[in-house]
């Protein structure tokens, strides 16, 4: 069952609205649309343009030309929902069923000449518009942490108050050395997969971090539609690096300059796995020189999706499917380190099936 459905709106025209309770924090919807670099048509200051006035920003200079339901959620000056990462809408309070799904369209627009009239109706309600720059501190504190990374230190270089992000502004002095991210990992060649794979140069232990998702080359969502489009050599990149769902394809902006972690191998018992936002964790503690692998089930839900697996481990599959995800057995050993995306909709199958918002196991994990 889908937590939204598009209805006309009080504010302006169709809007997205809760089909059920919704509780703070959690994933409501994804942002998914072609990526943009720049608007095909020319517009004055502070006047919207025809052709790109639904875009959403997503980075410098970078946009998605959004697909529903985002493309109808209005913006409000007091929003229900707000953007974690890049493309996660997650409800910034409990939500109501019935309730309008908007966010405020300030936390994705830096272009400080941008202006936009308002009739959100909110008792707190700014009547215009502007940029990200022009959000109070109180009001970005209250959405955090669901400000788009870019935006928010576009924000703090222009806001004589940080918010608890270890963002800073751009008169502060340079950063010391201690400071600097360690190296976690590098490439090398896998005996045991073949290929290279990706090592541990440090131990690492069990539920920290290895990659945060919006570190991955802003990683962006593409349809099928957009890979037939792509030459052969393009095309096999994507088949061997990129995760694949029905729709489509997660993809590097670039993928000429894929970051490390896109190089891991899969594994049926792998160390390595998701958090609720998307990023890379160890789910197991990692030694120094050990590969670090992850399930490639935990992302993949294409149906057509197969992999031969060679992993060697006791409880190899042999055969890695886009389906895989949908296996009770799996969901159980797997829920907490699969893709939000993939947790969204077993939550979801859960609910039409009348079993609660979470997956439920004997042993008592959620």
């Amino acid at each position: 069952m889908k937590k939204w459905t598009i209805t006309p709106s009080s504010i302006d025209g169709q809007g997205v609205f809760a089909t059920l309770d919704i509780q703070a924090g959690e994933i409501v919807f994804f942002l998914k649309g072609r990526q943009r670099r720049r608007c095909p048509g020319t517009r004055p200051p502070s006047l919207p343009c025809p052709l790109c006035g639904a875009w959403i920003g997503i980075g410098k200079k970078l946009w998605i030309d959004p697909l529903a339901p985002a493309n109808f959620a209005n913006h409000s000056c007091a929003p229900t929902i707000g953007i974690r990462g890049q493309v996660t809408f997650v409800a910034l309070r409990n939500i109501t069923k019935g309730e309008e799904l908007c966010f405020d369209y300030s936390i994705t627009e830096e272009d400080t000449s941008w202006t936009m009239p308002c009739r959100c109706g909110a008792a707190d309600c700014r009547k215009v518009i502007r940029s990200i720059q022009s959000l109070p501190p109180v009001t970005v504190q209250a959405y955090l942490p669901a400000v788009p990374k870019y935006f928010l230190k576009v924000w703090a270089r222009n806001s004589q108050m940080q918010p608890e992000t270890g963002a800073r502004n751009e008169s502060s002095p340079p950063r010391d050395i201690k400071l600097f991210a360690r190296s976690l990992f590098r490439i090398k060649p896998s005996a045991q997969y073949g290929g290279i794979g990706l090592f541990a140069v440090q131990n690492i232990k069990r539920g920290s971090v290895i990659a945060k998702w919006e570190d991955l080359n802003e990683e962006l969502f593409f349809s099928w539609q957009d890979f037939e489009k792509l030459d052969d050599a393009t095309r096999e990149m994507v088949i061997d690096y990129c995760a694949q769902t029905e729709d489509g394809f997660y993809a590097p902006r670039n993928i000429n300059l894929i970051s490390l972690p896109w190089h891991m191998n899969h594994c049926c018992d792998g160390n390595v796995g998701f958090n609720i936002d998307g990023d890379f964790v160890a789910i197991k503690d990692v030694a120094r020189g050990e590969e670090l692998a992850y399930d490639y089930g935990l992302v993949h839900t294409k149906p057509s999706f197969k992999l031969t697996c060679k992993c060697g481990v006791a409880n190899c599959r042999k055969r890695i499917t886009g389906n895989d995800w949908k296996d009770p057995d799996f969901q159980r050993k797997n829920h907490e380190y699969m893709t939000p995306e993939i947790r969204e909709m077993i939550d979801a199958e859960n609910l039409k099936n009348g079993q609660g918002n979470k997956a439920e196991f004997p042993d008592g994990r959620t």
